[in-house]
């Protein structure tokens, strides 16, 4: 069971999203050009500032139609590099961009605006570097054999819905249809033999909870249940983080800071914000382990497209820091170390139709 928990905690290598989704057919992905689906797009929505009193009192909620689809391209980009000093120095540096393309389809629609919505994950594309090995894996072309056993992962996951229930404020009711995606997985990795029913199932959950959820949250983020206007600012607590050494407590801040129009479209641009505090694990400390400058620093752009009722672009850069003082066991061939990490995320989402 190990093994397979490993496997599944390598889709999701970052931490505000990582997806999945997947049937090992190609025959219907769309006919994306590699450099379209690797190629970022960075830039501002540039709008013009709405100065009436069009959104005193704003209801900043998710209003779909039955039957409207979405196209997203979901992109994640991570630099880490991590060092352990003792009496030598090691260093690891890794850079990897994954990037998705979602379709999103509005399947029912309940009287209080509560959505059940399809999630198809059509494309997959990865590219980074360990060191100096570099690797990339493009879902929609063939790859060599050593580079498509090592993301059977996401074959597994192309062309494979699963669904959510999403109230009009981003509050996720529930997540299901999620159990062909374990099965897809377990297959391509000739596991079906060695877990039991038990086993399965909290696999499963796992993929809803650790990856899939954190995916849904990205395209369709929690949002106020009062009404807003510009300057109107508002916070999320999330839960407490653990790495074991330390926990981290993350607060998601935002700020609505204008109304602006670009061509036919009105947008709430929303600043967003993250506030972080660390606290060292009492045994750690005990153990005569010291942390400082430890824990997660953020800031991001969201472009709220009024007339559609989604997002339809945001960019969030985050930083987690850490730094460890350790003191050596006894018996051990040096006195301490120190550890440091520092890693860079910026996930980019897009509109594309």
């Amino acid at each position: 069971m190990n093994k397979l928990r490993n496997l599944f905690l390598t889709l999701i290598t970052f931490t505000f999203i990582t997806l999945i989704t997947g049937c090992d057919s190609k025959e219907n992905a769309p006919k994306t050009a590699e450099t379209d689906i690797l190629t970022v797009d960075t830039s501002e929505i540039k709008g013009t500032p709405v100065t009436d009193n069009s959104f005193s009192e704003f209801d900043l909620s998710y209003n779909v139609q039955k039957g409207n689809t979405f196209l997203y391209k979901l992109t994640s980009i991570t630099d880490e590099l991590q060092s352990l000093r003792t009496d030598t120095v090691q260093e690891m540096r890794a850079k990897q961009q994954i990037s998705y393309l979602i379709e999103v389809k509005v399947e029912e629609l309940e009287a209080d605006k509560t959505m059940e919505l399809s999630f198809t994950f059509k494309e997959v594309a990865v590219e980074g570097s360990f060191n100096e090995e570099k690797y990339k894996f493009l879902s929609s072309t063939k790859n060599d054999t050593s580079v498509e056993d090592r993301f059977l992962e996401y074959q597994a996951l192309i062309n494979n819905p699963f669904n959510a229930r999403i109230d009009r404020h981003g509050n996720i009711a529930e997540l299901y249809r999620t159990t062909k995606i374990a099965d897809k997985i377990i297959e391509l990795r000739k596991m079906k033999d060695s877990i039991n029913a038990e086993q399965k199932q909290a696999f499963i959950q796992d993929i809803t909870d650790g990856a899939l959820r954190p995916v849904v949250m990205q395209l369709f983020r929690k949002l106020p249940e009062a009404k807003v206007a510009k300057d109107s600012t508002w916070y999320f607590p999330q839960q407490p983080a653990s790495f074991q050494i330390f926990a981290i407590q993350n607060t998601h801040g935002f700020k609505l800071a204008s109304f602006e129009k670009s061509g036919d479209n009105t947008y709430a641009v929303i600043d967003a914000s993250l506030i972080s505090k660390s606290e060292l694990a009492p045994e750690a400390k005990s153990n005569g382990i010291s942390m400082k400058n430890t824990g997660y620093s953020g800031s991001g752009k969201l472009y709220f497209n009024i007339g559609k009722g989604v997002f339809e672009k945001s960019k969030t850069s985050t930083t987690l820091t850490v730094e460890l003082d350790m003191k050596a066991p006894p018996g051990a061939p040096f006195s301490s170390a120190k550890r440091k990490q520092k890693t860079n995320t910026t996930n980019i989402l897009q509109l594309v139709k």
